[in-house]
């Protein structure tokens, strides 16, 4: 087992792929999970604690033990190590998730999405009494 990332003062940095498997035993409930991020971009199958974080970001595509079961999640990782088949279907599909769902371009217009709504919800307000403008940040 061999870290793979560097995080230096000015971000991080990927040393390299140097496995076929990657794990994510992330127990945070209120944290997303910037590494595993980066494993499906990389195509590598991940093994995860099963927490919403870490469904929002691999679906079906996870491969999932219960949160803290450290027994489960070595399970999970002996049996995708036996599977190079099952691992380069996943590896493929990961990849294609990363691109399709989770790619920096993405989530640009996911936020020109929002900014365009939020743009004509206020333009559709002018001249509503202002009950109706209060977005609660006090200015208006």
């Amino acid at each position: 087992v061999r870290e793979v990332f560097d995080l230096p003062a000015g971000g991080l940095t990927l040393k390299g792929q140097v496995g076929d498997i990657a794990v994510a035993p992330k127990r945070s409930l209120t944290e997303g999970s910037y590494k595993t991020l980066t494993y499906i971009a990389m195509g590598l199958p991940t093994v995860a604690y099963d927490t919403r974080a870490q469904r929002e970001i691999l679906g079906p595509l996870g491969v999932y033990a219960p949160l803290g079961d450290v027994k489960a999640l070595a399970q999970r990782i002996a049996e995708l190590a036996v599977k190079p088949d099952g691992r380069r279907v996943l590896s493929a599909r990961l990849r294609e998730l990363a691109e399709r769902h989770h790619s920096w371009l993405r989530s640009a217009e996911y936020l020109e999405t929002i900014y365009a709504q939020v743009k004509a919800r206020r333009s559709a307000a002018v001249g509503a009494p202002r009950s109706q403008l209060d977005t609660g940040t006090g200015e208006e």
